[in-house]
């Protein structure tokens, strides 16, 4: 285990505490509050996503923090118009830009499909940039979607606990928070490893790729199904 398995360890740790000191119903809302956000960010963080792609300042700034117009390298390569290249100068281009797994899937169906042609975007560099900006936006559209839920829902329940008075149950008070606090946290922690792809995109460092490899408990909570329906948007 790393750090970043201790520090999944510790989400989940002080949800659960919080959990026990709140109390079960506090908490079984707190939790459907979670799974509510969840829902609200898979469907809200698109358009969101949508609306501030067309803002010029705002995807210049994550074309530049992304490093997205150098990875290609081959000048050549990078002005290739996309149109009619071949399955195999796609995977030339994959293993050049050498992105994590999820995001060469939505580059190459992009590649493929020719997704970016109403933008007037025809280049493989134009292809690559437009790819990692989209995916970036959409991560973080979800991420802020999530949260500002969450919070909107937290303050309401705690609002409410202020109102009225929970009652406490007789038997295993204690134990059924405790199943709630750790239930929350595991999706906390579950939608903050769907920003892992991006992570490995933006910062490419040796170091991070390490410690996100050498994690144990990342295979398990990992869900590429929910990561691939974030970047894709």
């Amino acid at each position: 285990m790393n750090i970043i398995d201790f520090a999944l360890i510790l989400i989940v740790l002080i949800s659960t505490v919080f959990a026990i000191y709140r109390g079960f119903l506090a908490s079984l809302l707190g939790t459907l509050a979670c799974a509510v956000s969840l829902v609200v960010a898979l469907a809200a963080g698109p358009r969101l996503s949508q609306a501030l792609a067309g803002n010029q300042g705002l995807t210049s700034m994550l074309s530049t923090y992304t490093d997205a117009e150098s990875l290609i390298g081959d000048y050549d390569l990078a002005n290739t118009v996309v149109l009619g290249i071949g399955s195999d100068t796609i995977e030339n281009i994959l293993r050049s830009v050498s992105l994590p797994e999820v995001v060469q899937n939505v580059l190459r169906q992009n590649m493929q499909t020719q997704a970016f042609q109403d933008q007037q975007l025809y280049t493989i560099n134009d292809y690559v940039s437009t790819t990692i900006v989209t995916v970036t936006l959409n991560t973080l559209c979800f991420l802020l979607c999530y949260f500002l839920c969450f919070l909107a829902l937290h303050m309401l329940i705690n609002l409410i606990s202020h109102v009225f008075y929970f009652p406490v149950l007789r038997h295993l008070e204690g134990v059924c928070a405790a199943v709630m606090g750790v239930i929350r946290g595991g999706i906390t922690v579950y939608v903050l490893l769907a920003i892992l792809p991006m992570v490995r995109t933006v910062v490419p460092f040796e170091l991070v790729t390490q410690y996100i490899d050498g994690s144990q408990l990342i295979p398990l909570l990992y869900s590429e199904k929910l990561v691939l329906r974030i970047l894709v948007g």
